[in-house]
């Protein structure tokens, strides 16, 4: 605070140093003897002329004619020195002026603004953890304007993909809907939101979110994230040789660098290398058909179940970060705060240098510990670096 004092005070005053350095300054003397030597040499110029004419020496025409000239000359050097005077405002005004702006901006900088606000460097705000308030505030603020006009798709455009980064995939399955309603089906935006279901869901791939899945590749064959899902869903009803295959095709049709071939050719990898009894299936064509008939206590009992297959993968053999965060979402989605606490826990531990991981693990406790009204979990400087 002091500082900035010292700062503000240091800069006032290098500025109107300056300021009054470039001040017009008041007529010196040297000044006034130039206007009067001026004065005196046209003088003296009359003076002679008067006395050539006295001696015959000019006609009377170019006399009048010298005459009329050196009194316009006189004359405009008495114009300029008033003019000069005139345009020259008091020295005590000017000073007093200068001092006066800052005196005003300083009082009221005061009564304004907020001179004990801590500093807030750039760099300490990106490197901000997300559970704080920004990031949700920036959020509201984007809803308060949807929910102003729920008809502007660039921004539920918007929005939807932050929601997904921040783990709350059941909103941003709502924005994807909206989405569809704004601007009609399309391959990739149907694909985007069955992404966001399956995610909403604990990372089941449910027989509605496969049909969208379908017609997305329908809309789109190309469409890499439907197809990558569509594999899964494969996976989950126990064909792990057909979710291999269509991996495996996924990641011949994409370039080696992009991100779904990475993440197909690593997912065929794996299933491939798993015998098929110890696959992380979940239910079998049965199993989903029959789902529809449970109870709900049946229907979630049937979920923990393939939650705790993925827990169990996950903590013998590890895994990638988005499976990881579908833990995480499981256990939301199941309302097992405890498990999902750990799951965060051990999630942190798995990627201990790779800080973009870690924020989007902590963006998933974040809506975790809403869903639950728990704390989030603490983490630790060690987990953190």
């Amino acid at each position: 605070m002091t500082l900035f004092w010292i700062i503000a005070a240091v800069l006032t005053l290098a500025s109107i140093g300056a300021i009054v350095l470039f001040l017009p300054k008041a007529e010196t003397a040297d000044a006034v003897a130039e206007h009067a030597a001026d004065e005196a040499v046209y003088r003296d110029q009359l003076t002679s002329l008067e006395r050539e004419i006295e001696r015959g020496s000019l006609d009377a025409p170019t006399a009048s004619e010298a005459r009329a000239e050196i009194g316009r000359r006189l004359l405009h050097a008495r114009d300029r020195q008033k003019g000069d005077d005139r345009g020259r405002l008091p020295s005590a005004f000017l000073i007093v002026s200068v001092l006066a702006v800052p005196l005003v901006a300083w009082g009221l900088y005061g009564f304004l603004g907020e001179p004990d606000m801590p500093a807030q460097p750039l760099q300490a705000r990106l490197q901000a953890d997300p559970r704080n308030d920004s990031i949700g505030n920036l959020i509201a603020r984007a809803e308060r304007a949807l929910a102003a006009d729920p008809s502007d798709a660039r921004g539920w455009s918007a929005l939807a993909p932050i929601y997904m980064r921040v783990g709350r995939y059941d909103d941003a399955a709502s924005a994807f809907r909206a989405l569809v309603r704004l601007n009609g089906e399309s391959g990739s935006l149907l694909a985007a939101l069955g992404e966001a279901e399956i995610a909403a869901g604990g990372g089941i791939v449910t027989a509605d979110v496969k049909q969208r899945l379908e017609r997305a590749v329908e809309l789109e064959p190309s469409e890499p994230r439907a197809r990558y899902f569509l594999a899964l869903a494969k996976r989950q009803e126990g064909d792990n040789a057909g979710a291999v295959q269509l991996w495996n095709e996924l990641a011949e049709s994409q370039d080696a660098g992009s991100p779904w071939f990475e993440a197909a050719r690593q997912a065929a990898q794996l299933a491939a290398a798993e015998p098929a009894g110890d696959a992380p299936r979940g239910p079998d064509r049965e199993a989903v058909a029959a789902a529809a008939d449970m109870s709900a206590d049946d229907r979630q009992a049937m979920i923990g179940q393939m939650v705790a297959g993925l827990d169990k993968r996950l903590e013998d053999n590890g895994g990638s970060i988005d499976e990881w965060l579908r833990l995480i979402n499981a256990y939301r989605v199941l309302g097992d705060m405890d498990k999902g606490q750990d799951a965060v826990r051990r999630a942190l531990e798995a990627f201990p240098e790779d800080e973009p991981a870690q924020t989007r693990i902590r963006s998933a406790a974040d809506a975790l510990s809403r869903s639950g009204n728990a704390p989030s979990p603490e983490v630790n400087s060690e987990t953190r670096s």
